[in-house]
């Protein structure tokens, strides 16, 4: 049984607060790709949080925030083998692993048709020291994988007054992730990276005569053609196998409603 409690007290209709608790698990298996085909149990999360949400500015703009912490007993760790890359080694950690964090995310509607919004993200982990199969049980630093200690966004939405012949609206994100390790095991991380991505769109182009409408978008993602790595795989003697993101690329939609 996995519970979720939550209290909630609104202070006014334009804002509340909240603590939250809750618990939940991964099931366990074995990995394909082991050696040794030993079974790896399962991984419980408990996680606690308390936050507000707010709206004002004549509701024109929302804060919401939130605080919280995550306790992963048995966490399940994934790594290869940098002698061998086609193992693969899942084990269950023996000491008990720590997320906390900060969430704050902030929309506003400054303008008739603009809304604006930024999210960020802060995380704190703490991996104590684990037994590694591959070198004999002894104990030995691990990361937290995709576990950036900062990262954030912003968007830009823009809806123009209609057009006898449609609806035009734009919009642009900005996302950017601190630092981070990719692997369970070694010492390689990925650079920071930002993302630009934009999009225009003309909607509800009227066809006439009950013949439906048209929607015409034109997009870009990773404006800057940002060089970034989203996975690898450390080999002894070469350094890794990386996987990079998407380079900069373009294109249009065309829709058809009846």
């Amino acid at each position: 049984m996995d519970p979720l409690i939550t209290f909630n007290y609104h202070w006014s209709d334009e804002l509340s607060t909240y603590a939250k608790y809750s618990t939940a698990y991964r099931a366990g298996g074995v990995s394909i790709r082991s050696a040794s085909f030993i079974p790896y149990g399962q991984e419980e999360v408990e996680t606690f949080e308390i936050g507000l949400k707010s709206e004002f500015w004549d509701r024109r703009a929302r804060l919401n925030a939130a605080v919280f912490s995550t306790n992963f007993t048995g966490a399940q760790l994934d790594f290869s083998d940098p002698t061998n890359p086609t193992i693969s080694e899942t084990i269950n950690a023996a000491n008990t692993v720590e997320v906390d964090g900060l969430e704050v995310s902030f929309t506003a509607i400054p303008l008739p048709g603009l809304v604006v919004g930024i999210n960020y993200t802060y995380l704190d982990g703490t991996m104590p020291l684990q037994p590694n199969p591959l070198a004999g049980g002894a104990l030995q630093e691990f990361n937290l994988v995709q576990t950036p200690e900062h990262a954030g966004s912003f968007t830009l939405d823009y809806t123009f007054a209609p057009f006898t012949f449609g609806t035009m609206s734009a919009h642009i994100d900005l996302t950017v992730t601190d630092e981070y390790a990719y692997i369970g095991s070694g010492t390689m991380d990925l650079d920071s990276y930002m993302l630009l991505n934009a999009r225009l769109n003309l909607a509800d182009i009227n066809l006439g005569n009950n013949s439906g409408a048209l929607g015409l978008s034109l997009w870009a993602k990773n404006l800057t053609d940002e060089e970034y790595v989203v996975y690898g795989v450390p080999l002894t003697g070469v350094g890794a196998v990386q996987v990079f993101g998407t380079p900069r690329t373009y294109g249009f939609d065309l829709t058809y409603k009846f």
